[in-house]
């Protein structure tokens, strides 16, 4: 039963350090090309938002406004028709 016991937590170990070396392989490469999105008060963007209440039917809306910048990736925008949303940088 040791013997099991000790053989489970070797595979349990190296699983483990695989597992954490994995992780910072595939982090480094998705770092390669992300970048921050920077706005500032003033710049125009659009924003792609759900269509009709259907989160599955996206469709690009603006030009829209930035109003103020809220760290560390979202910001409030003018719709142009006097609405003011709270969006993220990835929308």
């Amino acid at each position: 039963m040791e013997e099991l016991r000790d053989k489970l937590e070797t595979a349990a170990n190296f699983a483990n350090d695989h597992a954490q070396r994995a992780q910072a392989s595939y982090a480094t490469h998705y770092n390669l090309r992300a970048r921050d999105q920077r706005f500032h008060v003033g710049d125009q963007d659009i924003l792609l938002a759900p269509q009709g209440g259907n989160k599955l039917r996206n469709r690009w809306q603006g030009p829209a406004t930035v109003v103020k910048v809220k760290p560390p990736h979202s910001f409030l925008i003018d719709m142009g028709d006097g609405r003011v949303r709270k969006v993220h940088a990835n929308k």
